[in-house]
């Protein structure tokens, strides 16, 4: 895991990013609140959208409104939603059945997503499903923000969260909705591209049970494409091995931390 400096690096580059996209949209987080104001009930709260990828832009951002303590009613896409907004509850409730949503309470939170979410306030949180299997933007709702921005620190602590976000997000995906053969669509075949996949979750702070988990395999296959990355690179350990990875990948020395 990068120190305090090299992540407010990271999130501050991302969220750059993001930002940079979103205005070439035009100003795509006045937009959002307005079009969110409609529909809200005086008991939620308006959210504010973060790309967890450059490459999203306005279209990709969406929005749920979020009451408190009650992650039920997060009902829906904002932008569908507004057709909704007259709609008898039955509607929505039907309307919800068909739009995955998923808490934090759904699954075990990774320990540096739980810190900052909770050195942030931000505990009504939810992440919503937005573009096709892996690949996908997402939009955090968190908590009551009525027509105001995030502060800069809730900006930069929502960035950091982004990255253990989308590692949240694919292991409750795979773990609630893949069945092996869809994985097996998802992951190119071949023992290399596991192992790939195995390295950047370790890298993101993952430990192996956890990077299983994610990719769906056993806690034993894990370890074991971990241990044959290892070998490849020359490292005897994975302190070792993220720091080889982070350099370049050069492999003609050996490394024992």
């Amino acid at each position: 895991m990068a120190d305090g400096s090299e992540l407010e690096d990271d999130v501050l580059r991302l969220l750059s990013e993001a930002w940079q996209v979103g205005r070439s949209e035009g100003e795509w987080l006045e937009g959002i609140v307005g079009a969110a104001e409609p529909i809200l009930r005086p008991d939620m709260g308006i959210i504010a959208a973060i790309a967890t990828a450059s490459r999203a832009s306005s279209s990709d951002l969406r929005i749920v409104p979020c009451a408190r303590g009650m992650p039920d009613s997060l009902f829906g896409i904002v932008d569908e939603l507004v057709t909704f907004s007259r709609a008898d509850n039955q509607m929505r409730r039907n309307f919800a059945s068909h739009a995955p949503v998923m808490t934090f309470s759904d699954f075990s939170c990774y320990a540096r997503l739980r810190e900052i979410l909770e050195s942030s306030g931000l505990r009504d949180v939810a992440v919503l499903f937005t573009g096709p299997l892996f690949g996908t933007s997402l939009a955090v709702a968190a908590g009551y923000r009525e027509r105001r921005y995030f502060s800069p620190r809730e900006r930069r602590l929502l960035g950091a969260a982004a990255a253990q976000l989308s590692v949240a997000l694919d292991s409750h995906r795979i773990a609630h909705r893949r069945s092996e053969r869809e994985l097996a669509l998802v992951l190119q075949p071949g023992h290399e591209s596991i192992e790939t996949r195995c390295v950047e979750l370790l890298s993101l702070g993952l430990e192996t049970k956890e990077l299983a988990q994610a990719i769906g395999i056993s806690f034993d296959a894990a370890r074991k494409h971990i241990s044959n990355s290892m070998k490849r690179h020359g490292v005897s350990t994975r302190e070792a091995l993220l720091e080889r990875l982070r350099s370049g990948g050069d492999s003609s020395s050996r490394d024992d931390l």
